[in-house]
């Protein structure tokens, strides 16, 4: 038999391995042909996914006689047993599943923020559509993290599934202008159709590599009796992440330094600028580690009220998956992408040093100040986008003064009783720091002993912003 399999990261022998959120998808094809034209594709298919901590958790048989298509929207007559009405079903039969639009556009919208479209990452080009008795289920994925959404208002009398392209079903849905879609799979041609003022095909997507239908199990969502589960409002945490990640690296440049750590308090670095502010009192006695992918994820997906926080772990106890869970939505992926080269010892040890100066400003001046002195500064030059500070601790101010030396201009502060040299900040980074602070009087001292770092404080949040050194 001929190996038809494309290298898309781990590949071994004929099995083509997917890095998903839960794990790794193995798909072994037998008997499969891909043709150029469109073919039927009959094939016995093993699907083996493993969950957060890699443990296989299911392995299902799935047989199918499935028609290759050509992924497009077909424009069609709307057939007379499926109509478009202003009014919602509790329960639908085989014709059709009827759902508000606007519901429907949330939940897309949500969904491509977890599908990043990756061609060489086949599972992150796909949503996953499902329709049971307990209600209509979207699935994306970026290859390791994944989104589940659930519509439980209207069931389905027949079980279906299958899946679209990500990125051409989102553009649909945001063009679709009825108060009600109707979305109906026919399993025969397995295809979705989308019914609104017309009726679009969208045809299933399958592996290009093995010619196999895609599916994304979700099992490794239900929690075990061997994870840690937390009930929290989610919302404390989330702004705590949000404002840390501002200060996330960049990933194609200090790999090690991206995502945010947690644990008493939530840490993040991107080498120039630090963060630490206190975490959630329910998950202060924990220790994780999550990506920055993992943590767009969180922040651009509301999750109102109360949430199950779910820590699994491995044999030693160490977490290595998080699966958060509100009323609809649930997301999960693995924590330890660079969990074991994130320099968090480092980084306490930084945030905790005292220096034997202090004084107060308002952040709301300082922030504009720096924001004029932008306008002054040179994009990728770190000298011409710094500014130097020059303190008098007589006139309790600071001069703040453009290096390109177009701008000038005088701040008061308070506290200041000792002297201290100049020092020059880059003011893209400063403003940065200064935005993820919501009260308006900072507390700031200056690293004079080594000429480091300045770091800010207000309430619980204490920030480092590195000293510009020029040669």
């Amino acid at each position: 038999m001929e190996d038809n399999t494309i290298n898309l990261g781990n590949v071994v022998n004929t099995q083509h391995d997917v890095e998903t959120l839960t794990g790794v998808v193995n798909s072994t094809v037998v008997g499969t042909v891909v043709e150029s034209e469109p073919a039927t594709v009959v094939s016995t298919e093993q699907i083996q996914v493993n969950n957060v901590d890699n443990t296989v958790i299911s392995n299902n048989t799935i047989t199918s006689s499935t028609q290759v298509i050509d992924d497009s929207i077909q424009p069609q007559t709307v057939d007379n047993d499926v109509v478009v009405t202003n009014s919602e079903p509790t329960i639908q039969s085989g014709d059709g599943f009827q759902l508000k639009t606007a519901t429907l556009v949330e939940m897309v919208n949500n969904a491509i923020k977890a599908a990043i479209c990756n061609d060489m990452i086949v599972l992150s080009t796909v949503f996953q559509l499902k329709f049971d008795n307990s209600g209509f289920e979207i699935v994306s994925t970026d290859g390791k993290n994944t989104l589940i959404q659930k519509c439980t208002d209207i069931t389905y009398t027949q079980e279906a599934s299958l899946c679209v392209s990500a990125d051409l079903f989102t553009k649909l849905v945001n063009k679709l202008d009825t108060e009600y879609v109707v979305l109906k799979i026919d399993e025969e041609k397995r295809t979705l159709i989308v019914k609104s003022n017309g009726e679009f095909i969208l045809s299933e997507v399958y592996d290009i590599t093995t010619g196999q239908a895609i599916i994304l199990d979700t099992t490794a969502s239900n929690v075990l009796e061997s994870d840690t589960s937390i009930d929290l409002d989610i919302s404390a945490f989330v702004n705590s992440v949000e404002k840390a990640n501002n200060l996330s690296g960049n990933n194609n440049i200090f790999a090690e330094y991206t995502g945010v750590y947690c644990m008493d308090k939530i840490y993040s670095t991107d080498k120039s600028c630090m963060f630490g502010a206190p975490n959630v009192p329910e998950l202060q006695n924990e220790q994780f580690y999550l990506s920055q992918s993992f943590v767009k994820l969180l922040v651009s997906v509301k999750l109102n009220g109360n949430v199950k926080f779910v820590l699994r772990k491995n044999a030693e106890g160490e977490v290595v998956g998080i699966i958060i869970k509100s009323q609809n939505i649930c997301m999960m992926g693995p924590t330890d992408d660079m969990q074991s080269q994130y320099p968090i010892q480092a980084l306490q040890g930084l945030l905790s040093e005292t220096f034997n100066n202090k004084f107060t400003v308002s952040k709301n001046r300082l922030i504009s100040v720096l924001e004029k002195a932008a306008l002054f500064i040179v994009e990728n030059d770190q000298e011409k986008q710094s500014c130097k500070f020059v303190f008098n601790e007589n006139s309790q101010t600071i001069n703040v003064q453009s290096q390109t030396k177009s701008a000038n201009q005088i701040i008061p502060i308070a506290g200041l009783t000792t002297r201290i040299q100049d020092i020059s900040i880059n003011v893209p980074e400063a403003l940065k720091v200064l935005k993820n602070f919501s009260d308006d009087e900072i507390t700031c001292t200056v690293d004079t002993n080594s000429d480091r770092f300045v770091k800010m404080s207000t309430g619980n949040i204490e920030q480092l912003i590195s000293i510009v050194h020029f040669q």
